[in-house]
């Protein structure tokens, strides 16, 4: 049987500025989609990076025989050498942690009470250790 020509019409998911889906019917290689791409992301054509997973497509790669429900990173380096990351996950965490506003707080004493509170947190309520190591100032541990 010839592979060249069969080419099996799916949908592929394109992650660029913004993720799309891409149906293999209308991009049929990586070539047409770098096309796509550059129209409709106003990319430089020629530096468009086609990444399906950790492997870079060639323009000759048909997108039909990549497998099934496929991910393609759109990567465009940056001057320099560097090669940028997906646009696609730049500022994720960011945008997908929610805001939340400063509670108020009971406000630090000053001077001799300041020392004096250190001073009973480091050495006079020392808290019984579990294990060798020592656990630090910041630590959330509660014993049981």
């Amino acid at each position: 049987s010839s592979r060249a020509n069969f080419c099996i019409k799916m949908q592929l998911l394109v992650r660029s500025f913004d993720t799309r889906i891409v149906d293999t019917g209308v991009c049929q290689s990586a070539a047409d989609l770098k096309c796509l791409l550059a129209t409709e992301d106003e990319l430089p054509l020629e530096d468009i990076q086609l990444y399906n997973g950790p492997s870079l497509l060639e323009n000759t790669i048909q997108l039909g025989e990549l497998p099934a429900n496929s991910a393609i990173d759109v990567i465009v380096p940056v001057l320099g050498g560097k090669v940028h990351g997906s646009l696609a996950r730049a500022g994720k965490v960011k945008g997908q942690t929610p805001k939340v506003e400063k509670a108020d707080k009971k406000k630090q004493p000053r001077g001799r009470a300041k020392r004096r509170m250190q001073y009973n947190r480091r050495f006079f309520a020392v808290v019984a250790s579990t294990g060798p190591r020592r656990r630090g100032p910041n630590s959330n541990f509660k014993p049981t």
